[in-house]
């Protein structure tokens, strides 16, 4: 089972642009297989162990139900944010933007939903990495679309309600650090006062 995830892996690292888990999608069923069947040795031998102690405890029944219970709250959890997911073990989607970005978290998936809050505060200015690209805010008629570079300052001296897009709030660390600007790293410097879906969070200044 091991044997054609590294050679996938080997041909993905080598071939394959580093844009996303997307390219290696095809080594998980491999994976899930090899675990599973370390897992059901695993289980088996405690099992045995058991009745030879004359235990009444059913561990296999009862794993399955603990499990069963796991998946179903981590998919109905997630509602509607399916694209955004990360399991428990890294805190959950709300803190899924802390390890991935791009692509892995946004689509534009908030886009309605962000429009919908724009309309509800109409001052509101969004920062969206996507948008230059798709021209994706005017479907939605999202207006006030700032634009992501260093010559326009409004990051510097941040005044009113802001929406802005997790990838851009990645790119923004980034270029503090090339630039050793620590006031463009607004992931550090405020706190946000809301969220939209995954994928933007609100940021308010007076």
């Amino acid at each position: 089972m091991l044997l054609p995830v590294a050679i996938f892996l080997f041909v993905a690292s080598w071939k394959a642009h580093n844009l996303g888990v997307r390219y290696i999608l095809v080594i998980y069923p491999f994976l899930i297989l090899f675990v599973s069947g370390f897992i059901g040795r695993f289980l088996h031998f405690d099992i045995s162990t058991l009745r030879h102690l004359k235990t009444k405890i059913k561990i296999v029944p009862i794993l399955i139900l603990v499990l069963t219970g796991w998946y179903l709250y981590s998919a109905i959890s997630i509602y509607p944010d399916y694209l955004a997911y990360f399991n428990e073990l890294v805190g959950g989607p709300d803190n899924g933007y802390k390890h991935l970005d791009d692509s892995n978290i946004d689509w534009g998936q908030d886009l309605k939903r962000l429009a919908q809050y724009q309309k509800n505060n109409p001052g509101l200015k969004v920062a969206y990495t996507w948008d230059a690209f798709t021209g994706a805010s005017k479907l939605y008629g999202i207006k006030n679309v700032l634009p992501l570079n260093l010559q326009d300052r409004w990051w510097a001296e941040p005044s009113g309600k802001y929406a802005i897009n997790t990838h851009a709030l990645i790119r923004l660390k980034l270029a503090s650090q090339k630039y050793e600007n620590d006031r463009l790293n607004w992931r550090e410097l405020y706190s946000p006062t809301d969220r939209i879906g995954q994928s933007f969070f609100i940021y308010e200044f007076p």
